[in-house]
């Protein structure tokens, strides 16, 4: 008895950073698509198209919507997430929490400040 099977699709591997953030910034453009680029595009949408599993899914946004999908999803998955402006000030002393609603900082400047960062 033969069998057939269908090649199963592999994910592309990575080893830095870099090659992540262009993972991720390649998902971001395949599944979205700029309303620019939609106005003057017959999409498959529709009962028909779904039954069939042919729709197109890809979400519509704008370019603007796009460029800050990316940043969040790369800044959160790669870097340290809402913390990162945080981080990048050299005249932070200390960043601590107690639970996760409030961050509280000792800058050398200001000293003792309580950002708006809610960690979700």
């Amino acid at each position: 008895m033969k069998h057939s099977c269908k090649k199963l699709p592999t994910a592309p591997s990575f080893t830095t950073d870099a090659e992540f953030e262009n993972i991720l910034g390649q998902m971001i453009d395949r599944y979205t698509i700029l309303d620019t680029e939609a106005n003057n595009l017959v999409r498959r949408q529709g009962r028909l198209w779904e039954m069939i599993g042919m729709d197109d899914k890809r979400l519509t946004v704008s370019e603007k919507q796009r460029e800050r999908l990316t940043y969040v999803v790369i800044r959160d998955l790669i870097r340290n997430g809402p913390l990162e402006p945080l981080l990048s000030d050299e005249m932070l002393e200390d960043i601590h929490s107690v639970g996760l609603k409030h961050i509280h900082m000792d800058h050398k400047v200001f000293g003792m400040v309580t950002s708006n960062i809610q960690i979700p």
